[in-house]
């Protein structure tokens, strides 16, 4: 497991990110969710879609409490899909699931739809620039002039996929964001490279998502584009796409269930996309965690897939119904289970006498849990982080906070509490043999 204290560092990366210019919101409760199993635990944490620097991870420290005490991680695929550098690149594997396979007895848009429909789909397309936003035209003409010859025999990327890159063009939140990094690869980046990470499905489930469509399908996706691609649709559907920076900052459940009721009948929003995809990451969820009953697991999942909204059943009731009983961390449980695991953390660290404790000073004007470095005069032995019980306090003598998680008996924690009290040079010896020798006792 990576080291505790670099959840100072992870705080001071979080808050720095977290402001989101012209949103308020009335409380934030991060999308954060703690599965307990006895001594080890596992956290779900939802995210979406959103360009980093619009939907970052929530301030308030649950999230940067699961990346820093995790040992391995779940994305819903092993390899990030927007990674498309020339050679090791996923995404790049993943191009081929926009067109449709040539095995298809019809492998073209053009051979799949009425030529009626194909007609009125071209029509309906051009409302994509017409009342798109103004800062999202220009990636609407954009996409426009990628599906210029759609009506051609040769013109093989799915409809599925066309209708995706079409309202992907319209978002506001993506239109002039186009190629920097979104929350998806900003965890994967914070996580980084020393820890692994896996996958909850295998990349053929995404790419069935765009290639699998039977001709009856596409045909029905035709007409819901041409009647549904007119101005009241096109801005609701961008209002929704607002409204998820809402959610993923505020952490707000209720907008959510909104925009869900609201995008249900959207052909990504189907049965076969969701439901589907509901159910294999719940599975999923289990299945890792009955894998690595030794490890505490941090799993990123769309948000979209964790609620039950829209009439189906989401990830985390599904892992209620199997006994996990995921915990949402409020802002309170989760500040209470930081401050006490950093404060148990800083005093071991002290009491081993190990230098690496100065990691929590190196970010400036960032707060663990509330802690400050200590004035140079009142420092004995290595540096520490104080707080308003300071493991070390102003006067030199040690406060112990709870020892439980030690493995010492319950006669030796009073004894060394005792012996702390009276002399802080002798207590800090005493401490040092009880937590050594238990140690010791519990490897042999």
């Amino acid at each position: 497991m990576g080291s505790p204290l670099k959840a100072c560092l992870w705080l001071y990366l979080v808050r720095r990110v977290a402001g989101i210019a012209g949103m308020t919101c009335t409380s934030t409760t991060p999308l954060v969710w703690k599965i307990q199993q006895g001594q080890r635990f596992a956290y779900i944490a939802g995210i979406y879609n959103l360009p980093e620097s619009k939907a970052p991870p929530l301030e308030g420290g649950s999230m940067a409490e699961a990346l820093s005490c995790c040992d391995i991680a779940y994305f819903p695929t092993g390899c990030s899909l927007a990674d498309k550098s020339n050679v090791t690149g996923v995404g790049n594997y993943m191009a081929h699931c926009d067109y449709y396979p040539v095995t298809r007895e019809k492998d073209t848009i053009a051979e799949r739809l009425l030529s009626t429909q194909v007609v009125r789909l071209k029509e309906a397309l051009q409302n994509l620039s017409t009342y798109a936003q103004a800062e999202c035209r220009a990636s609407a003409n954009e996409f426009l002039s990628s599906v210029a010859d759609l009506n051609s025999s040769t013109y093989r990327i799915t409809l599925l996929t066309a209708f995706r890159r079409g309202m992907s063009s319209i978002n506001p939140l993506w239109c002039t964001d186009a190629g920097t990094a979104s929350m998806e690869t900003f965890l994967r980046q914070r996580w980084g490279q020393r820890k692994p990470i896996f996958g909850l499905e295998d990349v053929s489930v995404e790419c069935q998502a765009f290639q699998g469509n039977t001709v009856a399908e596409d045909q029905e996706l035709a007409t819901f584009m041409i009647d549904h691609f007119n101005e009241p649709w096109l801005s609701q559907m961008a209002k929704y796409q607002e409204n998820m920076e809402q959610v993923m900052k505020c952490g707000d459940l209720d907008v959510l269930t909104t925009v869900a009721e609201g995008i249900k009948d959207l052909p990504l929003s189907s049965e076969r996309n969701l439901q589907y995809r509901n159910n294999n990451l719940a599975w999923g969820v289990q299945k890792a965690m009955d894998a690595n009953q030794d490890k505490n697991i941090f799993f990123a999942i769309p948000v979209t897939h964790l609620v039950d909204a829209a009439g189906r059943t989401g990830v985390l009731s599904q892992l209620t119904k199997a006994g996990l009983n995921p915990v949402r961390q409020t802002p309170a449980v989760a500040a209470a289970e930081r401050c006490q695991a950093c404060q148990n953390v800083l005093l071991r660290e002290e009491l081993a006498g190990m230098p690496q404790m100065t990691e929590c000073l190196h970010v400036r004007g960032s707060r663990c849990c509330g802690f400050r470095p200590l004035p140079q005069a009142a420092r004995a032995g290595p540096t520490v982080c104080a707080t308003s019980k300071d493991p070390l306090s102003a006067d030199g003598r040690f406060e112990l906070p709870d020892l439980s998680i030690w493995p010492v008996a319950a006669t030796e924690l009073h004894s060394v509490r005792e012996a702390v009290r009276a002399d802080p040079g002798e207590g800090r010896r005493s401490a040092i043999r009880a937590y050594t020798g238990s140690t010791a006792r519990r490897k042999g």
